[in-house]
């Protein structure tokens, strides 16, 4: 009908042109071809500390008119993502670049669907195209994503009060209670609606508690908790033998691009891999790394170190989607340039030793070694790579990720020349009440970095130290300190400003947790 009439009219008005105007409203009804040319979803940039995800989209239309980019999958109702022009208008065949740049809080509420709205000039065509990041959230940051920093830091958690410090609350525990946690953290569930998710690696309940919002409050309870099949039970493998249902002190964890979580179970000298984050009780492990089969529990199956085999695992982290896991018992770091799915998987490398079947602790005490003791946890930034050597009591510091064994890295925090390294430089105690312990470590655990400060936890000393950044030589000074009255004290306290063997950290924008 609309086309009789519009052909009535131009007979009407055969004076003004009547083809030109009859073409122009063929056009219109004729559909709109919208066309996606490129994007970047696949290489989408995250940024840890404003917590976004940025990536660009390419496309074009058949004819003159105006787009929108929208988060969401309709777009009468989606949202226009922060840093996206809400419309702007299109040539006929020419492409049109926009950068989007997505909030990671709004993911839960919108998922990964990015939408190009399209229409001609009247609006009276229109066209919709679908894209979806696929990059991991949390490939880009080593271990997890930093806090909200909408939060306040002002709350005790796990605890009643202030200088409350027994495990379990002083009580049964149940799911807001823990017992000498080894590590927390935050990643997003892909399979979850992208919500960011905190875990604590509860070790002495030999379980990890999940919560599926970050606790604002002293009270917050776990949603999940895996390692266990009740909220109060607190036995190691859940009360049996070594299985897949259960831990024996677990130590940290880490979690991939399509939400495979790994879980180092370190007296079990072993990591269990579950295909998705755990979304229920009790939940039962797909797969096993460092032992032939979920029964195996010995260090080194019984025998000499191998690339398939675990020592006292801690430490474990993804980064450009390779696995590197901390074979604490082994002195190495192993590295998986493909993630494990399946039992038994072999490493393609280690750090700290010459090759996958050395285990030499540190013997080489220069400034850069390349022996580790004891390592505890690694993190990568800015393509840099940083590890707590806490048998040596330093941070080693690596301006280039390691792609080859027996690599040395550039600088070391918490130790300086050739002499043994040991606990504050070997200093006696009376010697640090003199000269300060800034540059010194006792037994470095967990790493944290935002902007320019790298935080570690000083566990010998019961503190918290901060380094600007970059690290530019050996033996750098810190320039801050939390839990401590000063840079020349140590002991360890329970208050609102002390701590006590710290192992794990995460920012919260001006705050730490």
């Amino acid at each position: 009908m609309r086309l009789l009439s519009l052909v009535s009219t131009c007979l009407f008005f055969m004076s003004i042109g009547c083809n030109g105007y009859l073409q122009k409203f063929l056009d219109e009804d004729k559909p709109l071809v919208l066309t996606l040319v490129s994007d970047t979803t696949s290489t989408a940039a995250v940024n840890v500390q404003n917590r976004t995800l940025a990536f660009a989209v390419t496309f074009s239309i058949d004819r003159a008119g105006q787009y929108q980019i929208l988060h969401g999958t309709s777009c009468s109702t989606g949202k226009a993502p922060a840093g996206v022009t809400l419309a702007g208008g299109l040539t006929a065949n020419t492409q049109q670049q926009v950068n989007v740049t997505i909030a990671l809080d709004d993911i839960a509420a919108y998922g990964s669907a990015i939408l190009i709205c399209a229409g001609d000039t009247a609006n009276y065509q229109t066209a919709s195209q679908a894209v979806a990041f696929t990059k991991s959230i949390n490939e880009q940051t080593g271990r997890g994503l930093n806090f909200s920093n909408s939060l306040s830091a002002n709350f005790v958690f796990f605890q009643n009060d202030w200088v409350s410090g027994t495990a379990n609350r002083g009580g049964a525990g149940t799911n807001n209670g823990v017992n000498q946690p080894h590590q927390h953290t935050l990643f997003v569930d892909p399979n979850d609606g992208y919500k960011i998710k905190y875990f604590v690696v509860d070790t002495l309940n030999h379980r990890v508690l999940i919560f599926n919002t970050i606790p604002a409050n002293s009270s917050a309870a776990a949603d999940v908790i895996i390692g266990q099949s009740a909220t109060n039970a607190f036995t190691a493998n859940a009360g049996g033998t070594t299985s897949n249902a259960g831990f024996n002190t677990p130590s940290a964890l880490a979690v991939s691009a399509t939400g495979r979580l790994y879980v180092t179970d370190r007296l079990n000298n072993r990591v269990l891999g579950y295909n998705a984050i755990p979304q229920s009780n009790g939940a039962t492990a797909d797969f096993v790394i460092g032992q032939p089969n979920m029964a195996g529990n010995t260090a080194n199956n019984g025998g000499l170190a191998v690339a398939q085999q675990l020592n006292d695992p801690t430490g474990i982290s993804i980064y450009q989607g390779k696995l590197y896991l901390i074979d604490r018992g082994d002195n190495r770091v192993l590295v998986f340039n493909t993630l494990p799915t399946g039992n038994s998987p072999t490493a393609d490398m280690a750090i700290g030793q010459a090759n996958t079947a050395s285990t030499t602790s540190g013997v080489d005490y220069s400034s850069t070694s390349n022996y580790l003791t004891t390592p505890y946890e690694v993190l990568f930034d800015a393509g840099k790579m940083y590890l707590t050597d806490g048998g040596n009591h330093r941070v080693l510091v690596f301006n280039v990720v390691p792609n080859v064994a027996d690599a040395r890295p550039d600088f070391v925090i918490g130790h300086n020349g050739p002499s043994p390294a040991s606990a504050n430089c070997g200093y006696s105690p009376l010697t640090i009440s003199i000269i300060g312990i800034s540059p010194c470590l006792s037994s470095p655990r967990g790493l944290a970095i935002q902007g320019s400060k790298l935080a570690v936890a000083d566990m010998g000393n019961n503190r918290v130290v901060f380094f600007d950044l970059p690290i530019t030589a050996v033996f750098a000074t810190a320039q801050q300190v939390l839990g401590q009255p000063g840079m020349y004290t140590y002991a360890a306290a329970t208050s609102a400003s002390a701590l006590s063997a710290p192992r794990s950290l995460v920012f919260d924008n001006g705050y730490i947790w």
